[in-house]
């Protein structure tokens, strides 16, 4: 998902949020291993509003499983921190705002909110 046409890259996109929503924690934790997070923090700057959505829709399917992991291990969210390692949380706050400003509230509604919960605290 890092190189290739843009529309190749959508439909890996596509199939890495198909994974993660129908998958098991074991694969979703395989798919970050593979290099995952960076590609879909990347979608977060595109053009593109619905390629928004689905890269914001692995990153929230990833970040459950990171919740869950990290409350059985008594640690951080370590693919949070995976996400904030490649700007997605300052992408997330930067998309936000310019949802605030162009009112597309189904978008921010959706994701913004959701994600919110695991950087609540930067």
């Amino acid at each position: 998902m890092k190189s290739g046409e843009f529309k190749t890259r959508k439909e890996a996109a596509w199939a890495i949020v198909n994974a993660t929503s129908g998958g098991t924690p074991e694969q979703i934790r395989y798919l970050v291993d593979q290099g995952t997070i960076p590609p879909l923090c990347d979608f977060l700057t595109s053009m593109d509003v619905k390629i928004i959505q689905v890269a914001l829709n692995g990153l929230e399917n990833i970040l459950k499983v990171g919740e869950d992991d990290a409350r059985v291990s008594g640690t951080i969210n370590k693919y949070a921190v995976l996400i904030e390692q490649c700007y997605g949380n300052c992408f997330l706050r930067s998309y936000s705002i310019w949802c605030k400003m162009t009112f597309i509230s189904q978008i921010y509604g959706e994701s913004y909110l959701k994600l919110y919960f695991y950087f609540r605290s930067g």
